[in-house]
This record gives C-alpha cells, structure tokens and sequence, in this order.
C-alpha cells in the first residue's frame, strides 16, 4: 500500500509545552538500557530511577493536580530482543510520584469503584465483596479488609485488568524480586 501524501496541519494555538524527563543522550548510553528494552523489567525501573529520579517531581505533582484523573497510559513496543519495558517503567514510576503527595485514605468515590469492579451486586443494590476480600486475604493485604487499602494500592488494583491479573503481578513480583510492586500492593 503506498502513502498517501497527505496535507499537514499547523498546531493549534496554545499547544501545550513538554516535559523532558531525561536527556535522550544519557538515556541509550546507560548501561541498564539495552537490557530494559529487551524485556528486562527490573533494568527499566533501574534506567528510570536513575535517569529520570526526583528531578522531576514537582513538575509531576503539578500535573496531577492539575489533571486529577488522568489515566497514564504506556507505549508498548515488541523490540528484536523482547518487549520493551521502559514505557512501562516510566508510566509506574510517574503513577507512584502522582500518588506519593496525594490522598492516602481510601476515598469514597475509589472504595465504589472497587465496589462495582469487584462486587457481584445482590438484588437490593449492595455489593458482595467475598471475591476481593478472599483475595486480600490470601495475598496477606489487611486481613482482607478493603477498607483499609490506602487510595494510590486501590487505583492500582483498579488498573489491574481482574484479581487474577493482580495474582500474577504479585506472583512474578515475587519471583524476580520486583519489590516495587509488593510494594504497592499489586
């Protein structure tokens, strides 16, 4: 199929500025990067911390305060030698900036996400809530209370695509030594 030429368009006034996070220099030539992009998860969080560190953290925090909702959403790319980890990484560790100055309580509007994420909803409108506080439990998380979970460990549960997928998280955590995800819960 050839390309089409297609006219471009001028930017919109007002396009908003960038955030540099790390130079792109220094970035390939760390000795963690070929290794992240490969697939290699622990070298991504390694390249990260190192490369994009607290330098950026209040720049962070303004934009989750000015974008509250937000969803991150990372670039995944299958790279010659694996899937590259490194938008994964980045998206994890400017998540847990985003969290770090917030609410740690659960609040109500995420304790009704989990509700209704979670819950099998019974006929007069309450949710059962067995299937996640069985979860917590065998993970070891609050006694299975999801009350407790602070806001930022509910967020990323909710960004979890199931409890199953929230076991496995923890499971290879476990196996490769991740601790930033037992961490966080999941």
């Amino acid at each position: 199929m050839e390309k089409q030429n297609m006219p471009g368009k001028p930017w919109p006034a007002g396009f908003p500025k960038v955030m540099t996070l790390a130079n792109y220099k220094a970035f390939k030539s760390h000795p963690d990067y070929e290794a992240a992009k490969g697939g290699n998860t622990n070298a991504a969080t390694r390249l990260i911390q190192a490369l994009v560190g607290n330098n950026t953290n209040g720049q962070l925090i303004a934009l989750a305060e000015k974008y509250p909702d937000a969803i991150l959403v990372s670039v995944h790319a299958i790279e010659a030698t694996g899937k590259n980890e490194i938008p994964h990484a980045l998206a994890e560790y400017i998540s847990t900036q985003n969290e770090q100055n917030s609410i740690v309580a659960l609040s109500e509007n995420t304790k009704l996400d989990l509700e209704r994420v979670f819950g099998v909803k019974s006929a007069d409108g309450s949710y059962d809530m067995t299937l996640l506080r069985d979860f917590l439990k065998e993970s070891g998380i609050y006694g299975g209370n999801y009350e407790a979970l602070t806001e930022s460990e509910s967020k990323a549960l909710l960004h979890s695509k199931g409890l199953d997928e929230a076991r496995n998280r923890r499971v290879k955590a476990r196996q490769t030594g991740n601790e930033q995800v037992l961490r966080r819960g999941f």
